[in-house]
Order: C-alpha cells, then structure tokens, then sequence
C-alpha cells in the first residue's frame, strides 16, 4: 500500500503554498503538535479524494478488499458510526422492516430511526441468577472455580442463537403479514464480537438471514484484528462467516488513530453504488488525510508483520492461564470468545467494577478501558508489551490476595445489562413525531418513551422511542445510577423527569 503519511511529509517539505483548506495554514496550531499541522491538507492536485477514490485511495481499498475476503472494502473517517449508518442505508429502504440483535450500538438505533425502520428485535444470550459466591480462601483451585469462570455471568449479553434469530424473523414476517405489508424483511443487525468480546456463530446466522431474503449486517467494530489473527481468529471474522456488510473499527484493536474505520462489502446482495452512495452521505466531504494515512499504515502494519499477531496469541493464552489462579477476581474465559478482550469482576460480590478500576488505576497505574458496577474491561491489542502484562497479572495476583471485608452485599453489583424484550408501541421515526410531556419516574410506567436511554458504557438500549415504559424499566434505570453507573439519551429531562409522549384526551 502507498505510505501516505511519507506523500504528506514531502509536500510539507516542499516550496508549495497553500492557497486552500485548512484554515492554519499548515503552520503551527496553539499548544506543542509537532509537525502534525504541516501534514493536514484537503483535497488538491497529486492526492486522490476518498470520497471519490480514483487513484492510490481505489487502489488502497482493493488491496484491502482482496486481503480480507470482501467485494469491496471502504475506507471510513467518522468512526463506526458513520460506517453502520451508511450500511443501514444502503441495505433499506424507507419503511422496510429489519431485525436487530437488542445489543446493538447505538449507532444502529439511530440509523433505524433516521431511514424510518420498523424494528424487531432478537434477543442475545444473557446469564441467570446471581453470580456464584466463592469460599474465603479456594486458593483459585477445583471443580468451583472452573465452573465459575465459564458461565456467562448475568451482567453480560451473550450470544445471538440461530434458533432465537430463526423465531424473531417468523415473528416479524407474521406481524409484518398482519399489518397489511408484504412481510418482508430487509435487513438483519448483530454485534460480534460484543464489547466483551463474545462471538455469534456468523455463518448460521447469515445461512438463517439470507433463508428470509434479508441482508446480514455484522457490527464487527471491536473486531477488526481477528482477520489478521491466527487461524482461528481468522475464521471467527464475519468477513469470512457470510455476512454481507461487516463495519470494523480499526482504531480500537490495530495501530491506527480514533476515529479510522472499514466498512466491507461481501456479497453481490446490495449494489455497490448504493454502498458507494451511503459512504459518501455519512462521511464528511472534507475527510482527514491523516486518519486516512493512518488506516493506511495500520492495515500495513497487519499484512507485513503475522509474527506481531502470533506474539500477542501466545502472551494472551499465557496471560488467561496464569489468570486461572485467581481466587475472588474472575476473568471472562468462554470457549470461542475474542482472547484480546480481558473481562475482569469479583465474584464474591465484595468489590464493583468501579473499585476494581479505581484500585487498578490509583495504585498500580493501569488504566482500563471500561469499568462498570459490575465488572471491568481491560483493552489488549497486538501493541501490547510484555511489561505491561508482567504489571498487570502482578497487580491482580495482589488484589485477589487482599480480599476485604464482607460488607453487606449489594445487589446491583450484578445488574442484568438488558432487561426482557421490551414492547413497541410505535417505530421511533413514528414517535418523534408525537408532541410529548414530562412526568415523574413514578407516573412514567405504562407510558410511550418519546426519547431513549442507553447505558454507558457500551450504548446499547434500555428504552427505545415508541416503546412502553415498564417498571422494570425504572427500576433498572434507578439502580443503574445508584450503583454510580452511566446513562445517555433523549428520555429523561430537567429535574429527573421522563419524557412521554403525550397522551390524546
């Protein structure tokens, strides 16, 4: 692939004067950048347009798309966003129905509400029960603990099971069928590897899609390194596993800068020119050359050096081993699942997410991605170092070995992430439409959600627009927060009160 990054710093050195976009000049911005605004151009003369591609850029993505498996392979500056929004686009049209895994990010519920979609939904596995308490001193060892480590705990969303996609798509078919429309569903929409890095069997679930007629999309944002993995790894990828639009986020497991983004396109079911088409809509038509260089270098970085990748396997499969001698930490270890992501709880009940996160932090320097009531994420990527491992397992083999006190356990420790399926009263393109009203939580159950409300990390939806608003809903929404837990959304307003749709008289 061509070194944009090198093209750049030699039109940087270059007697050219800018006469365009952007505004500084490639002079020095206010603070210590470096020679970062000497590299930041536009579109001129001698550099091809990634919204247009014709030269190094067209070349780039069919390099891409031939390495990776994929028809066509685009290049993505805002993010999986914008990728997942232009996926949507391309694989609907207005007023089409689609089938969504309920995890999805939240990019995915805007798009549906954005093109005028009615959604149904497919429930993910989720665990059950409290999580398992574990002696005072097991020493990590027998029968207990493995068990322990491989149930899916019931904070985590799991799996989407072909058999459950199978009954959602009957389902929708049929109400589509009883509403007078042609029951049609036009898309499907999962997440694998989930934020936690659980993977969805793809191939079934393409197999049971394509079965119904409908397009599989796969939000492979937290996956982009399994194509450039190990064998396994690389069968795990939804670019191999049948999908038709896979969405990566480069930025988050390669050596590439936030906000780089692939969006492949794998099948002959969806024109190229109407992928072409949304990628252009939901890209900013002055897209950054240094992103750009950077996804260049990134995806260099991957095809040149299968030793880094092969490293990083063998100290992870190192790493989780060692991690089976926790006693009270518990480390997220189900067969099939990306190895890159390092979940980590107390299984006793006697310290959150935010504890551990914060004892991780403030004591040992090791700042991990997430932290939760419940549990945390530690992000690993092929850039890893062995120090950085060595401090971590030291830092959890003295953390499990200082159990504190049992206090009185508090329950929202293991908060279930989604509650049950909830029910649709409207679409949300419909409800958006409706006047609406603020009403305290407690007068707010039996109503329709005129906005949403998403838990943070990792956005996926408690309440949806158009959807009626059950106790457990509040509930879940109240301990959420008082575990000291994150919310996003349009739903609630100023003084804590919840915005309903308001009701004809």
């Amino acid at each position: 692939m061509i070194n944009l990054l090198e093209k750049l710093r030699q039109y940087s050195e270059s007697d050219a004067y800018p006469f365009h976009m952007p505004g500084h000049k490639r002079r020095p911005l206010p603070g210590d950048w470096g020679d970062f605004p000497c590299l930041d151009i536009t579109e001129i003369e001698g550099f091809d347009d990634l919204n247009h591609p014709k030269a190094f850029f067209r070349e780039a993505m069919e390099e891409t798309a031939a390495f990776c498996g994929a028809k066509l392979s685009y290049f993505g500056v805002n993010g999986s966003t914008g990728c997942l929004l232009a996926a949507i686009y391309a694989a609907t049209r207005r007023g089409d129905a689609v089938v969504a895994a309920r995890n999805c990010h939240k990019a995915v519920w805007s798009g549906v509400r954005l093109r005028g979609l009615i959604p149904y939904y497919v429930m993910p596995e989720t665990g059950s029960g409290a999580a398992r308490p574990v002696p005072e001193k097991t020493g990590g060892k027998g029968k207990e603990a493995t068990e322990a480590k491989e149930a899916l705990p019931p904070f985590l969303c799991g799996r989407v099971l072909p058999g459950e996609l199978e009954a959602a798509l009957y389902e929708a078919e049929r109400r589509e069928k009883e509403e007078g429309r042609s029951g049609r569903i036009a898309a499907v929409i999962l997440t694998s590897p989930t934020y936690e890095g659980i993977l969805s069997d793809i191939p079934h679930l393409a197999e049971t899609a394509h079965r119904h007629g409908a397009v599989l999309i796969v939000d492979e944002a937290h996956g982009a390194h399994l194509m450039f993995g190990e064998k396994e790894s690389r069968r795990s990828s939804a670019v191999f596993g049948g999908a038709d639009f896979v969405v990566q986020s480069l930025h988050k497991t390669l050596p590439c800068l936030t906000q780089t983004a692939l969006l492949h396109l794998c099948s002959d079911l969806v024109r190229e020119e109407r992928a072409e088409e949304a990628m252009r809509m939901f890209q900013t038509s002055s897209p950054s050359y240094l992103l750009s260089a950077s996804i260049l270098a990134g995806l260099s970085f991957a095809k040149e050096h299968p030793e880094e990748f092969a490293a990083a396997g063998k100290r992870l499969r190192t790493f989780r081993e060692a991690a089976r001698d926790l006693s009270c930490l518990c480390l997220l270890d189900l067969p099939g699942m990306d190895p890159y992501k390092l979940v980590l709880w107390d299984r006793s009940g006697r310290r959150s997410g935010y504890d551990l996160a914060m004892e991780l932090r403030e004591r040992y320097r090791l700042e991990p991605e997430m932290a939760c009531a419940s549990h945390v994420i530690l992000m690993t990527s092929v850039r890893d170092t062995e120090e950085g491992f060595s401090r971590l397992q030291a830092a959890l083999r003295e953390m499990d070995g200082e159990i504190p006190p049992l206090k009185e356990q508090e329950s929202h420790l293991f908060l279930p992430l989604l509650p049950s399926l909830p029910g649709r009263v409207l679409t949300p393109a419909e409800a958006e439409e409706k006047d609406w009203e603020a009403v305290p939580p407690e007068e707010a159950a039996g109503r329709i959600a005129f906005g949403s409300l998403y838990q943070v990390p990792p956005e996926i939806p408690l309440i949806l627009p158009g959807e009626r608003i059950r106790q457990e809903d509040l509930l879940l929404w109240k301990r959420t927060l008082a575990a000291g837990g994150e919310l996003s959304g349009d739903l609630t307003g100023a003084e804590g009160k919840i915005r309903v749709i308001r009701e004809e008289r």
